[in-house]
């Protein structure tokens, strides 16, 4: 009962902060799973590097559960945060073989739900 909750929860607040993801209905015995189900969670402490500027990262789709991320730009001046992005909000690398333009660093300890690039084919 306890594992049906989490993922109950899980899909529910997924629904809520992934466009599109609360349009598709509910898979029958035999459809493939709901999208929800490819997200998989992943804690970490601040100063975590999720993507790093300059870098060829793997394309990954991250949604903040708990804590704040920064995405950092580095210049000839130093480091600039550009922005903070909070509890709800996505951030990821989508194109395969890009350079980063920025780093993405949890700037507090956080849980973040993230679906790999090997299953972001499976998503509607």
């Amino acid at each position: 009962d306890r594992l049906l909750q989490l993922q109950e929860a899980k899909k529910r607040f997924l629904n809520r902060f992934v466009p599109g993801l609360k349009d598709i209905p509910e898979p029958g015995p035999n459809d493939p799973p709901h999208p929800s189900f490819f997200f998989n969670k992943l804690k970490v402490d601040q100063d975590f590097i999720f993507l790093k500027q300059g870098e060829r990262d793997a394309r990954v789709i991250y949604v903040i559960y708990r804590g704040n991320v920064h995405l950092k730009q580095e210049k000839e001046d130093g480091v600039e945060t550009c922005q903070t992005l909070l509890p709800g909000q996505l951030f990821g690398s989508w194109i395969q073989h890009t350079i980063e333009p920025l780093s993405a660093v949890a700037a507090t300890s956080c849980e973040v739900w993230f679906v790999k690039a090997s299953d972001l084919r499976l998503l509607p």
